[in-house]
């Protein structure tokens, strides 16, 4: 476990890596899944959401929510 009291995985650590190359770019959690998947790497889809939502409470990144049929 790291200091914060939360286990340090291979998965989380993809996760971050990409969002970390990609962070000029909007991302999506379907999409870093999709990316993951298409590169053959052992992350589920429910992985990344659950990483997203520790990575958004510990203030790393925001979430936005759009609103079905609403655009930008």
């Amino acid at each position: 476990m790291n200091g914060q009291g939360k286990y340090k995985t291979k998965q989380r650590d993809l996760i971050l890596g990409y969002i970390e190359r990609n962070k000029d770019k909007h991302l999506t959690a379907d999409g870093i899944a999709d990316y993951m998947k298409n590169q053959e790497k052992p992350v589920s889809r429910s992985t990344v959401y659950r990483y997203l939502d520790v990575l958004v409470n510990e203030g790393h990144v925001r979430k936005y929510v759009i609103e079905e049929g609403k655009c930008c």
